[in-house]
């Protein structure tokens, strides 16, 4: 059994704190803009892109788990597992240890592994495959797609029960109402799920890889929500398994990881991994804005050059309004 005590963390960041760094000084300060406010400031890495106790279960419902557990020993719980289950931060330290500890240096060993070899490894891109996989699962949007889903298949069901047994009028009788108690534990239980994971996991490694490095004067953004993804096919909904998909997610202020479907994309199969270089201003341009248009409110960047940023918003004031935070679709 650990007995070490752990730390208890009150801003919790569903964008790790490690990789987040590798946008800031030396002081570990970033330039942040703001979409929703337009205006741009400087911050800590500390202070942006978390949510005071998001991870955190709540002590009723650790009782009820621990309970559970207890009254039925052939769910195969060991007693170092019900240890941890009382650690009401127990998704907040897995995150921290398996993760946010892990994927800087992964990121840095991918990008001196593209500069000496120029390519990465076939086991970075799987390593970076679940990592990315964990990110885009463990942020807000993902626990309110969670939620909604939830409600949405509850509601299905019962109104479909009751319309067999007093007709379809009882269908206007079914109200469901998550209870947000149980939503850290909801959402922590899908993070690591196997099922989830591997499902997002081998839909992004299907893709081609690339690795493009940043020869002009403008850096990369990131954001509260770095994963990004644009469908360059015209369809109603998409995910990262659509058709013609293509996701970018910044490494560094001078790196940019970019994942296409290798389908649409065939063409490009040849340059798996590799190390390419984007001279055009223009496309880094293009993959600023996404960022600028997916993230949930703010924009992260090593300088302060937010005129794109700034521009997008003043030409397109619904930027500014609040996204709701629901995930993208998965097909």
């Amino acid at each position: 059994m650990n007995d070490v005590k752990k730390d208890i963390v009150k801003k919790q960041h569903y964008v790790p704190q490690g990789y987040l760094r590798g946008f800031a000084n030396t002081h570990e300060r970033l330039y942040v803009f703001d979409k929703c406010r337009r205006s741009s400031f400087i911050s800590t890495i500390r202070d942006v892109a978390n949510i005071k106790y998001f991870y955190d279960f709540g002590s009723d419902v650790i009782e009820e788990m621990v309970a559970k557990i207890d009254t039925h020993p052939e769910l195969g719980v060991t007693s170092e597992q019900r240890q941890e289950l009382l650690d009401p931060q127990l998704m907040e330290h897995q995150l921290g240890e398996r993760v946010d500890s892990r994927l800087p240096y992964l990121l840095n060993e991918v990008i001196q592994t593209a500069e000496d070899k120029g390519m990465m490894t076939e086991e970075q891109k799987r390593e970076l495959s679940v990592l990315l996989s964990v990110q885009m699962l463990r942020l807000p949007r993902h626990r309110q797609y969670l939620i909604e889903l939830c409600e949405k298949t509850v509601k299905g069901v019962s109104q479909r029960i009751l319309a067999m047994r007093y007709g379809k009028e009882a269908m206007d009788w079914v109200r469901v109402k998550f209870n947000k108690k149980y939503a850290a534990a909801y959402h922590g239980d899908t993070i690591f799920n196997s099922v989830w994971l591997n499902a997002y996991s081998e839909t992004l490694a299907k893709h081609v890889w690339r690795i493009g490095k940043n020869g002009t004067d403008q850096v990369f953004y990131t954001s509260d929500n770095p994963v990004v993804m644009h469908a360059h096919l015209k369809q109603s909904s998409y995910g990262i398994g659509s058709p013609g998909i293509e996701i970018c997610f910044p490494l560094s202020p001078k790196y940019m990881l970019i994942l296409c479907d290798s389908k649409v994309f065939a063409s490009y199969t040849h340059l798996d991994r590799r190390l390419v270089p984007i001279t055009d201003r223009q496309n880094i341009i293009f993959f600023n804005s996404l960022q600028v248009n997916q993230c949930t409110r703010q924009v992260f960047c090593s300088e302060g050059q937010y005129t794109l940023a700034a521009e997008m918003c003043a030409t397109d004031p619904s930027l500014s309004i609040p996204i709701k935070e629901s995930l993208m679709v998965h097909n």
